[in-house]
């Protein structure tokens, strides 16, 4: 039978006996059934265009994230985050990824926020690293910190990314400041042409002037009152801590990145100058010489003089350098020791740390508190706090003055205002709670089961009726007992 008569007798009897063709088998001209290709399914975790969400650049929870895709260097846009307490935005690069018992953490220096508070800790201190919480669902968010962030929800950040997430980064470049009113605000200071500037909410619709909203005079009267305050001597506490600009400017201690470059660059230049002169002069007098061990004698002198002057001349022509060498030298030592990592020419204050890592492990007694008040002055100074690293110097000189004249090292030492070696978790107040909690309980116990117990009083509380019992036990051979009894 032909094969095209063999499949319409297939069909005729299929059709007789009520049977249906299969689904999605469509007969071959030839006569063989083809089934079609099914199409290939989209993996989980995709959306329509094939890309999971993180690399489209949708806002997705961070926690649900892979460690493996935070790259450093890349860009993070926090859309969703915590500071304080308070709801913030913030923009940055991701430098390092670390986990501890805490959970996961992201380092982060901000390129971008629209939050007050975080600007104002970034103007005081550029360029430093803030630490962000990966938070799971239900994080109490219970940790904070100056540097420290809550992230709950973001993105990845791409090339064309909205305006203020670059706007730290452009008004460090010398760029125009987006945020010149927002950090007038925050130093409580009234930028020329604040009378035209009008804030807007972040739907970007202008406050309409009304009731509410302060009038203009009044605003600064009150940043004026404010500033005479500080200056008045009224508020100490906020007048100790001064703008780094104003103590470091055109130094080699500048919050400015680029300053600080230029001028170390200046720095090891002079050096390698002033090097490569005392070593020429050394060459043409050991030659100039007549006797080898004189002309050594000669050299070793003149290498150890001229190292001094160099030292003395690069820091008064480069002030800072030393410094910043000195602060570079800490974190390579502490990378070593440690494992802690940061970026090499930064301000942030590092000495208090390389003490207790490094330096306390080589001193002890008067060499160890020495410089730990030095490790303390510097670390202040670093935070822009001179009369408080002037408090902590002059409290240690005082500390040594008192031990010459006789005082005990243990009563100078509370003069001083570095930091014991000796620290706690448990706060004195929380220990004394819990001491007088137990000398109460048990007291009340003591007097319920009626025993003096071990520092009960002697001689007092005592029944009568026990002494009586006690005599009763011993036998009347105790009564009989008493003065000038049976005695010749």
């Amino acid at each position: 039978m032909p094969p095209k008569a063999k499949a319409k007798a297939v069909v005729r009897a299929r059709a007789k006996a009520g049977l249906r063709r299969p689904a999605a088998v469509v007969a071959h001209p030839g006569g063989a059934p083809v089934r079609p290709r099914r199409g290939i399914r989209r993996p989980a975790g995709l959306d329509e265009e094939g890309a999971d969400p993180w690399s489209a650049g949708s806002v997705v929870p961070l926690h649900t994230i892979s460690l493996d895709r935070f790259h450093p260097k890349s860009s993070l846009v926090l859309t969703e985050a915590d500071y304080c307490g308070a709801p913030v935005v913030a923009a940055g690069k991701i430098q390092k990824v670390e986990v501890d018992h805490n959970g996961p953490h992201l380092y982060l220096r901000l390129t971008g926020t629209t939050s007050e508070s975080l600007l104002r800790v970034h103007t005081q201190q550029p360029g430093q690293i803030f630490r962000v919480h990966l938070c799971p669902e239900g994080c109490g968010k219970v940790e904070c910190g100056e540097l420290y962030l809550h992230g709950i929800k973001g993105r990845r950040g791409q090339d064309q990314d909205e305006p203020w997430t670059t706007n730290l980064v452009e008004a460090a470049a010398g760029g125009e400041d987006e945020l010149a009113l927002l950090r007038a605000r925050g130093a409580g200071q009234a930028p020329p042409g604040v009378e035209t500037v009008h804030a807007q909410r972040p739907g970007g619709v202008p406050h309409s002037p009304g009731k509410k909203k302060e009038s203009k005079k009044k605003k600064k009267k009150k940043a004026k009152t404010r500033e005479e305050k500080v200056a008045s001597g009224r508020l100490p506490s906020k007048a100790v801590q001064k703008e780094a600009s104003q103590l470091f400017a055109g130094t080699a201690l500048d919050p400015k990145e680029r300053v600080r470059t230029r001028v170390m660059k200046s720095a090891r230049r002079f050096a390698a100058r002033k090097k490569a002169k005392e070593s020429s002069s050394s060459t043409g007098s050991r030659s100039s010489s007549s006797s080898s061990s004189s002309s050594q004698g000669v050299a070793t002198g003149e290498g150890v003089f001229s190292e001094e002057t160099k030292t003395q001349a690069l820091g008064e022509r480069y002030p800072g350098a030393l410094t910043m060498k000195t602060l570079m030298l800490m974190r390579r030592n502490l990378l070593a020791t440690a494992g802690e990592d940061g970026e090499e020419q930064s301000t942030r204050p590092i000495a208090l740390l390389y003490f207790r890592s490094v330096l306390c492990r080589k001193c002890s007694g008067a060499k160890a508190r020495e410089l730990l008040n030095i490790s303390c002055a510097i670390d202040a100074l670093l935070r822009a706090r001179p009369a408080q690293a002037l408090d902590i110097l002059c409290q240690r000189l005082k500390a040594q003055e008192s031990v010459l004249s006789g005082t005990n090292w243990a009563v100078a030492q509370r003069v001083e205002l570095a930091s014991q070696d000796s620290t706690t978790l448990i706060p004195r107040a929380e220990l004394q709670t819990a001491q007088r909690s137990y000398l109460e309980s048990r007291a009340r116990w003591q007097a319920s089961t009626g025993q003096g117990g071990k520092g009960a009083p002697k001689g007092k509380g005592k029944d009568k009726g026990d002494q009586s019992t006690r005599d009763e036990k011993k036998g009347e051979p105790r009564r009989e007992k008493g003065k000038g009894g049976d005695k010749k």
